[in-house]
Order: C-alpha cells, then sequence, then structure tokens
C-alpha cells in the first residue's frame, strides 16, 4: 500500500511539471513561448559579429559577445543586459538562454528588462557557468 501511495504521488508530482513546461521555438529570428511571440533574436550563428536579443518592439534589451573559447569556439558567451550595467559570462546556446529569460521572469510584458529579477540570476550564477551548450532543450 506504501507503495502505491509512493508511487501516485510521483505521478502526480510528474504530471504537474508536464501541464507547467512551456514550449519554446524560435523561428524566422522571433522566440515563441506556447505559440505566443516572446523575444526577437539576431541571426546569431558562430561567425557573427553581433548577437543580441530585443523586445517585439526592436528595442535591444540584450547584446551578446562571443568569448575565446579555443577547444568549442561560439560556445561560450558574455551576456550583456543593456542598460543595467550587468553581465554574465555563460556556456549556453540560444534556444536555453531564452528559456532561462522566461523562467526567470527577466523580461517584463511591456519588453523592458526587470531590473530585481536580473539581479537575482546574476546572485544565482555568480560561480556557475552554465553549460549546456551541446543540448539543445
Amino acid at each position: 500500500m506504501k507503495k502505491l501511495t509512493f508511487l501516485a504521488i510521483v505521478l502526480l508530482i510528474f504530471s504537474c511539471q508536464l501541464v507547467s513546461a512551456q514550449k519554446l521555438t524560435i523561428k524566422k529570428n522571433i522566440a515563441y513561448i506556447d505559440g505566443k511571440e516572446y523575444l526577437k533574436i539576431s541571426d546569431c550563428g558562430q561567425f557573427a559579429e553581433e548577437c543580441s536579443i530585443s523586445n517585439l518592439v526592436g528595442k535591444e534589451i540584450i547584446s551578446i559577445n562571443q568569448l575565446p573559447e579555443p577547444a568549442k569556439p561560439g560556445t561560450y558567451f558574455e551576456v550583456v543586459f543593456n542598460g543595467l550595467n550587468t553581465s554574465i559570462e555563460m556556456r549556453i546556446n540560444m534556444k536555453y538562454l531564452v528559456k532561462l529569460l522566461y523562467k526567470k521572469n527577466i523580461v517584463a510584458p511591456d519588453g523592458s528588462l526587470i531590473p530585481e529579477n536580473v539581479k537575482k540570476l546574476k546572485e544565482d550564477y555568480k560561480y556557475l557557468v552554465i553549460s549546456p551548450a551541446e543540448s539543445d532543450d
């Protein structure tokens, strides 16, 4: 009986996570969350000199600068939150970065950055370099 109760609780928790998961797609330089436009993304190929994320109006809110990484070029970046004098170094791909921005509620509904959430993100990742650069999730 205890095993059955435990299994039911695990299944309930797992199903709740599936329901709350957000589907992210990036098409034609626009990131969509559950089919709704979220952010504009410049063409950020491995050799792109300029890379940025803009709100839907087109105002650049985040600049992304490639940092040297001889082992895997194009996987180590400085993410600069424009207007907040804040940046974070990360090993990350664009899809994961957009998911992180959404999950941490970095961008307000009006397309501006939320300073207190950016500050919290920087504190959370102060000594940690995120490294799912090989993952598309």
